[in-house]
């Protein structure tokens, strides 16, 4: 059975056209799992908005089949 919840932080280049096709092909597998649109945030946050000494932007994915995050 597929995670109630699901927590990702990865590098950047997720952004890039390499790394976009493999994000989508990876959202498309949650989403058949039972992840909803609605219950997915996904963005590119930096480590040093949430006061970490260090300037460090990361992809931050959170999913849950059971309500919005």
């Amino acid at each position: 059975a597929p995670p109630d919840v699901i927590l990702i932080e990865n590098v950047p280049g997720l952004n890039t056209q390499y790394g976009r096709d493999i994000y989508e092909k990876f959202l498309k597998k949650i989403k058949k799992a039972g992840f909803s649109e609605e219950n997915i945030f996904s963005d590119f946050l930096d480590a040093h908005d949430y006061y970490v000494p260090q300037i460090r932007k990361r992809l931050i994915l959170m999913a849950s089949r059971h309500k919005p995050i």
